[in-house]
């Protein structure tokens, strides 16, 4: 059986780790001078070699064999399988000096296998050692934190991963384009080992051959950033309005739908990194949008564990309306477009007037059979959101999600809204102007805009809706989850116990 280049090429020394130079010196310096920690944590992302330094720290250690016991805490999260290290942790090293408790995923061990093993770390025997290694720090309680040492490991940056690549290619006597290693190293996520198994699928794509540029990088997931960026640019040239029959086609061509999502995350986050804040008292709807699809992304990467399918979790998540649809928007996304005859009946329903009893009945309007007219003619919805669109069309995005319910003489025109962040925001002076300008300029008469909550609008109150500042929002939790939140904030804390 060959083996696999990640394997073939692990790490076998402090000399041979690349990018960590700062957990390096601190392990040389300290197995020199033989002031080893009893206890550390590796955290960092995967494929940064954080297990192989602890099997290089053992090694320097001198333990071997069955001494050296490595646990998937993954797989063994329980309490048993703590309490058979508390058992057998006494027992002296067979062959060599010391021993060492090698955690991978520690993260991942429940509350109370944590709560086991906190004395256990807290004062091991004088020979043993542990090291636990996490991609999610943050799981791990404060209280096994205090008693380790902490090592955070960095992911390889673009360069050193470029170089490492080739030295790797050189070493198989593979020829590579320069291109072509910029590109896996790009695609690696800052992963060694993400980008040797890249490597290794090039190598057996090309059987052996020069590797160069060619649409059959793409089958492995590298090369889909303009596939990526073009999905995103269709989501947020709609504003999040609502999917498009083009996004579901992107969709269904996706030859490697997991690294088509990872690659989507990797630049919707980029995104929302460079989308930089508004001036106060302005509001661009740029950076929810591009934060709405990060949510989605994240709800669909969830949703591929258990699916096992990335393609079918992308559909689910972005082929729908966003929030700020009426409910009337279909869900197939083909329907997301029009037809002639659709648009002649949106048209209808926009004209329909405003009634006293749906707007509280203070408004002094005509009967639906006498609709009040402008004096340049009826009033169209679609003519005013076109209208708003040539102006700013992040004014636009938002009314798109009202309902147009009318005109009043007396007031203006008037629509409903589903979410108090729509209403909220269009009634901010310096995007009423735009839609009464807009209004007034395409009809020759000044009309006021009226922005209402409808029933269950005023019925709503979730976190999203109440938000009069551009935050960044959050899937909201149910009333059980947040009270229990609440329940688990007030408990007192203890010293050495995981609450």
């Amino acid at each position: 059986m060959t083996e696999v280049l990640y394997r073939k090429y692990r790490p076998h020394n402090l000399d041979d780790i690349r990018g960590q130079d700062h957990i390096v010196r601190m392990l040389e310096n300290a197995l020199k001078r033989k002031e080893v920690a009893h206890a550390f944590i590796f955290s960092g992302p995967r494929g940064t070699g954080k297990t192989s330094v602890a099997r290089i720290l053992a090694q320097g250690l001198q333990v071997e064999g069955v001494d050296l016991i490595e646990i998937d805490a993954a797989s063994h999260r329980g309490i048993d399988k703590i309490r058979e290290i508390r058992e057998t942790v006494e027992f002296m090293p067979a062959q060599s000096p010391h021993k060492m408790y090698i955690l991978d995923e520690a993260h991942m061990l429940t509350k109370e296998a944590f709560n086991a093993l906190l004395k256990t770390i807290e004062e091991p025997p004088a020979f043993v050692y542990f090291v636990l290694c996490t991609t999610e720090p943050h799981k791990i309680p404060v209280t096994i934190q205090s008693r380790c040492q902490q090592y955070n490991f960095k992911p390889a940056d673009i360069e050193l991963l470029t170089k490492y690549l080739k030295d790797i290619a050189a070493q198989e006597k593979c020829q590579i384009d320069d291109e072509v290693v910029g590109l896996l190293a790009q695609n690696s996520q800052g992963s060694y080992c993400d980008a040797l198994v890249l490597l290794e699928q090039a190598m057996r794509y090309s059987k052996g051959k020069k590797i160069s540029m060619s649409e059959e990088l793409k089958r492995i997931g590298v090369g889909l950033e303009q596939e990526a960026d073009e999905l995103i640019n269709e989501f947020a040239q709609s504003s999040g309005a609502t999917s498009s029959a083009r996004m579901f086609e992107q969709l269904a061509v996706v030859d490697n739908s997991s690294a088509f999502l990872d690659t989507l995350l990797t630049r919707t986050a980029n995104r929302v990194a460079k989308v930089s804040d508004p001036p106060e008292g302005s509001y661009d709807l740029t950076r929810d949008v591009y934060i709405d699809l990060l949510n989605r992304l994240i709800q669909a990467k969830r949703k591929s564990t258990y699916l096992h399918d990335a393609r079918h979790a992308l559909i689910s998540e972005l082929v729908k309306p966003t929030r700020g649809c009426s409910e009337s928007v279909p869900h197939h996304p083909e329907a997301a477009v029009p037809t002639p005859d659709d648009q002649t009946k949106s048209e209808k329903e926009d004209e329909v007037q405003v009634q006293p009893d749906s707007i509280g009945g203070d408004l002094n309007v005509e009967s639906k059979s006498k609709p009040t007219q402008p004096p340049q003619g009826e009033v169209s919805w679609e003519h005013i959101l076109s209208a708003v669109g040539n102006r700013k069309r992040n004014v636009e995005a938002l009314l798109r999600g009202g309902t147009f319910v009318g005109v009043s003489e007396s007031e203006g025109v008037v629509v409903e809204f589903k979410y108090a962040f729509h209403k909220n925001k269009l009634d901010q002076p310096l995007n009423r102007k735009v839609v009464e300008q807009s209004i007034e300029e395409l009809y020759g008469q000044k009309m006021n805009f009226i922005s209402r909550l409808n029933e269950q609008g005023k019925s709503h109150n979730s976190v999203f809706d109440q938000m009069t500042e551009p935050i960044e929002p959050t899937v909201t939790a149910s009333k059980a989850t947040s009270s229990e939140s609440v329940n688990d904030a007030q408990k007192p804390s203890r010293p050495d116990r995981i609450e």
